[in-house]
């Protein structure tokens, strides 16, 4: 009887350990760079706020708040929209504030790795724009945007002089 409970305790014990390893955030986040409209790295001299606006006008959420000194940075893509819209704040060479909107076309693809872990979504970046007032042009380095941090997704490159 003793061996027959002893048994029964292993079997819950290994039973209810899982080798299972989520991750701890699932949000996944695209990598941005910045430079100089030469193609050499940028460091920005002035802060920079990014936020983008949701499907009502009193909806925005701020991503990057008075961020100073800007070289990279990661932002986190929507889960189900179509259309990231991030607005960027900045200021111009007489100091006046600015406002850059930068345009992301994806497609999000669910990504299951178990029942024990949250929903991810995994994303391909199809597409890029931007208004241009101290952005000269945005490209896509890298189109997709899963767990791998390492990844650099988009290409900021900023007007000489700015």
């Amino acid at each position: 009887m003793k061996k027959l409970l002893l048994l029964i305790t292993f079997a819950i014990v290994v039973a209810a350990c899982s080798s299972i390893e989520c991750p701890l955030n699932n949000t996944v986040y695209a990598n941005y760079d910045l430079y100089k409209a030469d193609g050499r790295p940028d460091t920005l001299s002035d802060t920079l706020t990014i936020f983008t606006k949701r499907h009502t006008p009193d909806e925005d959420t701020v991503k990057l708040n008075r961020y100073v000194n800007a070289k990279t940075f990661s932002l986190p893509m929507s889960y189900a929209g179509g259309t990231d819209v991030l607005i960027f704040e900045m200021r111009d060479t007489l100091h006046n504030v600015v406002y850059d909107t930068i345009t992301i076309t994806k497609t999000n693809t669910p990504h299951f790795e178990s029942t024990e872990c949250g929903p991810a979504y995994y994303h391909t970046i199809e597409g890029v724009s931007t208004t241009n007032h101290k952005i000269e042009s945005v490209t896509i380095n890298d189109t997709e945007v899963n767990h791998d941090g390492t990844k650099e997704h988009i290409r900021i490159l900023f007007k000489s002089g700015d």
